[in-house]
């Protein structure tokens, strides 16, 4: 007679057919089998030895301190590990107080909570509970960032990066843990460590020193403030609203002329986060651009309108013949207004579409267009909050 499977729960009655069947019985990670001679007329009962017991787990942060109660991991394994040092995989849960049903014989434990673990190995045996404490010597670390020192908390944008405290032969510090809540809350193992807070383009650097079962609270100053900023066609005139290029820089230039970059954004009305000093900012928006100096001072917020000096012209190119645009096959080149000594003019912009919009510093322009064989030439003016089209004539009428 053929041998058949069935699944079987301990303490439960099955009513079977006359046959031979393989019986498996698990709970938790212990199961046994055998296989079974069914007769019809008779009831079978049989006892499976799982040989087995139970384990229960709690995790302390020192010992004989706190117990954990949440955040835990805790991985059963096999007690040795492969030749590539890594650990068999038996069972996993991730309640404050697990209890596991295990074949007799030995394990390895591991809990995690936080940055926080440790290893324990333990020795489970048949029908009895062994019952195992893991100390995880740890303590919790609570931060906050405040723009100075007993100024306004820091409340979004954060990163907090712990790491150890010593830099390596390149200069690099090792990563332990990172957050990006406004008040995050590390578990760590007792240690020192160093601490990076960032928020825009400020940021600050601490040690501190976790203990054991306790919580350091630490807060960061970052003597830090904001810069809200705006551009503007004219002293009273538009405001700008897109198109922009805002670059922070430190405001002396190196010995080649060139400023070190600090920040960069291209919104509208942008909100840097510096620390507090000297800056120069430098706004371009089409062909236009200026640089102003500011300060930030810290926990203050500091708005700066920036006037461009600038207009926009907008250029459209019309047959002079048909008195109809020219939608297509177009090139507009915008040059200073007066040659070198070779009769060249320097270019200030170029625009390959029908209808191009320059923006431009005040001032006077000269404009050529051309189209397949057919070019024109002239000069036009900007002044500074100019809103304006400048139609162009090709060809004879």
């Amino acid at each position: 007679m053929d041998t058949q499977l069935a699944q079987f729960h301990v303490q439960e009655n099955w009513v079977r057919y006359t046959g031979t069947y393989r019986v498996h019985v698990k709970t938790g990670d212990a199961s046994a089998e055998t296989i079974i001679e069914v007769d019809a007329s008779k009831a079978v009962e049989h006892r499976f030895n799982l040989n087995a017991g139970y384990l229960k787990l709690a995790a302390f942060l020192k010992e004989g301190g706190s117990r954990v109660d949440k955040g835990l991991g805790w991985r059963i394994t096999e007690p040795k590990a492969s030749f590539e040092g890594v650990y068999k995989n038996v069972f996993y849960q991730s309640s404050a107080a697990p209890l596991f049903i295990l074949p007799q014989g030995t394990y390895r434990v591991l809990v995690k909570t936080g940055d926080a673990s440790a290893v324990t190995q333990v020795e489970v045996k048949a029908a009895e509970a062994t019952e195992q404490a893991v100390i995880l010597n740890a303590g919790y670390l609570k931060m906050a960032a405040f723009l100075k020192e007993g100024g306004s908390r820091v409340d979004k944008g954060l990163g907090w990066r712990i790491t150890e405290p010593k830099a390596n032969l390149e200069g690099a510090y090792k990563n332990v843990s990172y957050q990006s809540s406004a008040v995050p809350l590390f578990i760590l193992p007792q240690g020192t460590y160093r601490v990076l807070v960032k928020t825009g383009d400020a940021s600050a650097v601490i040690q501190v020193d976790v203990k054991a079962d306790e919580i350091t609270e630490q807060a960061v100053p970052l003597n830090a403030g904001y810069l809200k900023l705006a551009a503007f066609n004219k002293e009273g005139g538009k405001r700008y609203d897109s198109g922009l290029g805002w670059r922070i820089t430190e405001p002396k230039p190196n010995l080649d002329g060139t400023y070190k970059n600090v920040s960069y954004q291209s919104s509208a009305v942008p909100l840097f986060i510096l620390p507090e000093g000297s800056y120069r900012v430098y706004v371009k928006i089409g062909n236009a651009s200026t640089a102003v100096q500011v300060e930030v001072k810290a926990d203050e917020a500091t708005e700066q309108p920036v006037f461009l000096n600038a207009g926009s012209v907008k250029l459209v190119a019309e047959d002079a013949k048909s008195g109809q645009q020219m939608t297509s096959g177009l090139g507009w080149w915008v040059k200073e207004p007066k040659a070198d000594l070779e009769g060249k003019r320097k270019d200030v912009a170029y625009s390959s579409s029908a209808t191009p919009i320059f923006t431009l510093p005040e001032g006077t322009y000269y404009l050529f267009m051309k189209s397949g064989t057919i070019q024109a030439e002239t000069e036009f003016q900007v002044q500074a909050g100019d809103e304006k089209e400048i139609k162009v004539l090709v060809g004879s009428k």
